[in-house]
């Protein structure tokens, strides 16, 4: 559960977010408690600067590949993904394959994305055409704001990719709710499953995901 948003705040609540235990010896200038509110060794702080905070929210994923070709006017062109992509009904505009593709440790936390399921979290874009994007899309019941308390980054195998630079759409279909963070990379998209994809690795890598509130 993430620090009180306002009031009364303790450094034995901030330690415990922090991966603490309750009532154990800490400071403020503990390096697990200084990394939920992204403050450097000695920096000045104040308690208003742990309102909100939350520990990061680390996934592994098993890096998966599909691809879904449609043919018009006899010119076939064929869409590739890597990354993760659950079991969702066919037809939509991030399905790949309707079994899905890779697969993930852990798809929800309390203190990110409105504690809602990651069901797609992958790159998406046309064999040999250069410039793609990398989308991120959970079910989400009901309506969800784009801030920083939903995740501020996310880091994908050491590239950080921020929720400011990323476009924001909501489907507010009534039976597949859905809010998607989309960010556009420069780079070809792979023929084939063992090229380069980046920021996920070739099919069936493994890889850190990890996202963040604090920076």
């Amino acid at each position: 559960m993430a620090t009180p948003s306002s009031g009364a705040i303790s450094l034995n609540e901030m330690h415990v977010e922090a991966g603490g235990s309750s009532g154990s010896e800490c400071s403020i200038n503990d390096s697990d408690i200084r990394l939920i509110a992204n403050k450097s060794s000695g920096a000045s702080a104040s308690w208003n600067d742990y309102y909100d905070r939350a520990a990061d929210f680390g996934i592994t994923m098993t890096v998966g590949d599909g691809t879904h070709s449609t043919t018009v006017d006899y010119t076939t062109t064929t869409k590739r993904f890597r990354g993760f992509h659950k079991t969702s009904p066919a037809g939509t505009d991030h399905s790949t394959n309707p079994n899905g593709i890779g697969s993930i440790n852990d798809n929800q936390d309390a203190d990110y994305l409105g504690n809602y399921v990651i069901e797609f979290f992958a790159t998406i874009g046309t064999q040999g055409v250069s410039n793609y994007s990398l989308r991120l899309v959970i079910e989400s019941n009901g309506a969800i704001t784009n801030n920083d308390t939903q995740f501020k980054s996310v880091v994908v195998n050491g590239t950080t990719f921020n929720r400011s630079d990323a476009s924001f759409s909501q489907n507010p279909n009534a039976d597949d709710k859905s809010s998607m963070w989309t960010w556009t990379i420069s780079g070809t998209v792979p023929t084939s499953s063992s090229g380069s994809y980046p920021p996920f690795g070739v099919s069936g890598a493994s890889n850190a995901i990890t996202f963040r509130r604090s920076r």
